[in-house]
């Protein structure tokens, strides 16, 4: 760190050693980054009483320093460089009590200015590639994170919902018979409608009203019944009807038995071949 010559207002000026820019002599720190100055001792030799000074400030910041009064530590190291300014031994304790109070950007400036003032010593250098190699460790992921570039993060995926299957009606067609079930029914209907015609019974208004509402009753159930035991919509409309027929028929002309004559019919004919 230099000092330069007075300038027009008289003031010396000090270069700081971190950012280069001139100070005034009178400031302990720099008004640009804020680093301790110090005044060179090449242009402002110490005293021998200055340099002793120094020394005994720097063992009694020692003795501070290993009873754990840091701040006690730290500013008898100031007060030292303060007199003499090219104290390694200074600038190297000052480095351990930065280093202990977290600040390792600190400790290796003071640990750098300690081996530029003792070139020779070999504590210090290696002390000084410690301090580097544990500054690359606290960067190092930081350096790496900033270079590594950011992977897009993608969009989720939204799946469209699955299609519901329509459920299948698994006819059960019976096969033994010459004679399909169709014209099995149409002869059980057709000898029950004329048995019953032969029964003399009562066309009463009531008979007839009874007769329909039974015949109703009885269609549902038939078609029901047929879509269980596994016939398709249409065997299974084709029964309702029949019986539907039969039923309304029945009534109107025979009385009102003729529906469960035809739903006995379909029972028989439906059940036979199980």
């Amino acid at each position: 760190m230099a000092v330069d010559a007075d300038d027009d207002d008289g003031a010396l000026r000090v270069d700081c050693r971190r950012c280069g820019k001139q100070n005034a002599s009178s400031y302990a720190h720099c008004v640009h980054c804020g680093v301790r100055l110090m005044a060179d001792a090449g242009s402002v030799p110490p005293t021998p009483e200055a340099v002793q000074r120094a020394a005994d400030l720097v063992a009694a910041a020692r003795q501070e320093l290993a009873a754990g009064r840091r701040e006690r530590a730290r500013s008898q190291c100031e007060e030292a460089l303060a007199l003499d300014g090219r104290s390694a031994a200074a600038h190297a304790l000052l480095a351990e009590v930065l280093y202990g109070e977290g600040s390792i950007g600190g400790a290796l400036q003071e640990m750098t200015a300690a081996l530029r003032y003792d070139p020779a010593n070999t504590a210090y250098e290696r002390r000084l590639r410690e301090l580097r190699d544990e500054q690359d460790r606290a960067i190092g992921p930081l350096l790496r994170s900033l270079d590594e570039p950011r992977r897009p993060r993608r969009a989720p995926v939204r799946r469209p919902p699955r299609p519901m299957a329509a459920p299948a009606w698994k006819p059960e067609w019976r096969v033994g018979s010459s004679l399909p079930e169709w014209a099995k029914a149409a002869i059980l209907i057709g000898g029950a409608v004329l048995l019953v015609g032969l029964v003399p019974l009562l066309t009463s208004s009531v008979l007839l009203v009874l007769g329909l509402v039974l015949g109703i009753i009885i269609t549902l159930f038939v078609f029901t019944d047929a879509r269980r035991q596994g016939y398709p919509q249409a065997a299974a409309l084709g029964w309702a009807a029949l019986v539907c027929l039969a039923s309304f028929l029945g009534a109107r002309f025979f009385g009102g038995s003729a529906g469960l004559v035809a739903l006995l019919a379909y029972l028989l004919i439906t059940r036979s071949r199980r």
